[in-house]
């Protein structure tokens, strides 16, 4: 015959009640743990995350890659390699100016397509710097605009992940910044030295090629 037992009970309904207290505690900790890791992946997004912005405006101050089909150039000069400062300036070397053959000759078609090119060199480095001026001021406005938006954030952020978030927003906002001073700085690198080399003498004097290659050293331009 079952015989109950009020002292047991009430020690087995206070475990009981220690556990779902215990358990119930843990899934607090997950939840804040999950919410934790959910705000720190998307932290500082806002509306749409960081990155898109940034790429957007990249992609809108990037200027079009310089065309070389109007510089009517030799073959094995037809894909230029910009891979590096020494064969970026060998280009520009054999393409705007005119190193003469062995017997100090120079023909004049390849005078002429010196000047062609160092003309139509300075009217792309014009273009492109002129409308990256152009876009930028428009986004001169905007950026104050942005940037007293991100103070006023700053300021009404009460809890550490508001300040976090403003303060990766900000860190975002500079890096386009800069981004879009070195871009401007790049355009004007190029507008200034295209018109350094357009007021230049066509003739490289330099120390002629010591092995010379018909065809190939007394016209390196082409022909």
């Amino acid at each position: 015959m079952a015989v109950y037992d009020a002292a047991v009970h009430a020690d087995s309904a206070l475990s009981l009640a220690r556990t779902i207290d215990i358990l119930g505690q843990a899934r607090q900790q997950v939840q804040q743990l999950t919410s934790v890791a959910s705000a720190m992946g998307t932290i500082g997004a806002g509306t749409g995350g960081l990155a898109s912005p940034l790429r957007s405006l990249n992609a809108s101050l990037a200027p079009p890659a310089m065309s070389f089909d109007g510089w009517n150039l030799p073959k094995n000069m037809a894909t230029p390699n910009f891979g590096s400062m020494s064969s970026s300036r060998d280009f520009i070397n054999q393409s705007l100016a005119v190193t003469p053959d062995k017997n100090q000759n120079v023909a004049y078609g390849d005078r002429d397509s010196v000047v062609q090119r160092r003309q139509l060199a300075a009217r792309e480095a014009a273009l492109n710097g002129y409308s990256l001026a152009l876009a930028q001021g428009q986004q001169i406005q905007p950026s104050m605009e942005r940037a007293a938006s991100l103070a006023d954030q700053a300021t009404a952020a009460t809890t550490l992940m508001d300040q976090q978030r403003v303060t990766n927003s900000l860190l975002a906002a500079i890096a386009g910044e800069l981004v879009a001073q070195r871009q401007l700085m790049a355009a004007y690198l190029e507008v200034a030295s295209s018109q350094a080399i357009v007021a230049s003498p066509v003739l490289f004097n330099g120390t002629p090629p010591t092995t010379y290659v018909p065809g190939l050293n007394s016209g390196p331009l082409g022909q």
